[in-house]
């Protein structure tokens, strides 16, 4: 079973917050999010690397500003 896309999460969480869940059901959607995120950034950066992009280290100082 595939993994829920960032989008489909931070859909999740607005629902969450929407529907005024409790604080817990809403921490484990953010911390899904935020894992998520991660695992998307590393990929990206790991690509970004191989292929030498010149904006690496401005993208890279992007992602830390989501996070």
């Amino acid at each position: 079973m595939a993994e829920p896309s960032l989008d489909a999460l931070v859909e999740a969480l607005r629902r969450s917050v929407a529907a005024g869940q409790e604080r817990a059901v809403q921490g484990a959607l953010l911390q899904q999010l935020e894992d998520a995120s991660n695992v998307h950034f590393m990929s990206e950066e790991l690509m970004m690397r191989l292929h030498a992009w010149e904006r690496y280290e401005q993208h890279v100082e992007e992602h830390r500003r989501l996070l």
